[in-house]
């Protein structure tokens, strides 16, 4: 999440891969998170908060505006785990939250499909703009498959449609080098990002 000049990497600590961020310094060491989730499920999240500057950063990192000194400019960063095929990359100016910005996870080996299991939960709100981009993915760059089809629930409570997936529910992801899944706060009009939760984008 961009905001502030500072980037903030939010990672579950139940992903498969452990992800590090080398160097001496104090930020490059992780911040452990705890909240409930809307079913009771306590999970831990590693975070960075990390200057953003160009060139040389902290923890041996490198940020590379996509247009630099653009307002909108991309600042992508590579975090390595075991497989070697993570990136993450963080927008400055996002368009669904007026704070922050989405963190995108890459897979950086294109045209390869691979059964990923993402543990977290998808929120697709009522909001024109995320159903667009949504669509606007699903068409464009990849495709995804959600095996069983039950993982999706309703939540009467909030009327909010939601797929959990850190139960059994993997995605199967396939197409571009981008794929369609990014980690965000719980919903685009809460800028607190204090909620990590996996977003269609």
């Amino acid at each position: 999440i961009c905001r502030h000049d500072l980037m903030e990497i939010i990672l579950r600590k139940d992903l498969e891969a452990d992800f590090l961020l080398n160097g001496d310094e104090p930020e490059c060491s992780p911040t452990y998170r705890t909240f409930r989730e809307y079913d009771g499920y306590i999970t831990t999240v590693k975070t960075w908060t990390l200057p953003l500057i160009d060139g040389s950063g902290p923890c041996g990192l490198r940020f590379v505006p996509d247009a630099p000194g653009s307002a909108q400019g991309l600042y992508s960063v590579t975090i390595f785990g075991p497989d070697r095929q993570r990136q993450a990359s963080c927008t400055r100016t996002a368009p669904l939250n007026t704070v922050g910005a989405h963190i995108y996870m890459e897979v950086l080996t294109p045209n390869v499909v691979k059964l990923e299991p993402l543990n977290g939960t998808v929120e697709v709100q009522r909001k024109a703009t995320i159903s667009a981009s949504f669509r606007h993915q699903f068409n464009s760059t990849a495709s995804i498959s959600l095996h069983p089809l039950q993982c999706w629930l309703i939540n009467e409570r909030s009327q909010k449609k939601r797929l959990v997936i850190d139960r059994g529910c993997p995605l199967l992801i396939a197409g571009g080098k981008r794929t369609i899944v990014s980690i965000g706060s719980e919903s685009a009009d809460e800028a607190t990002g204090d909620h990590p939760h996996v977003f269609f984008n």
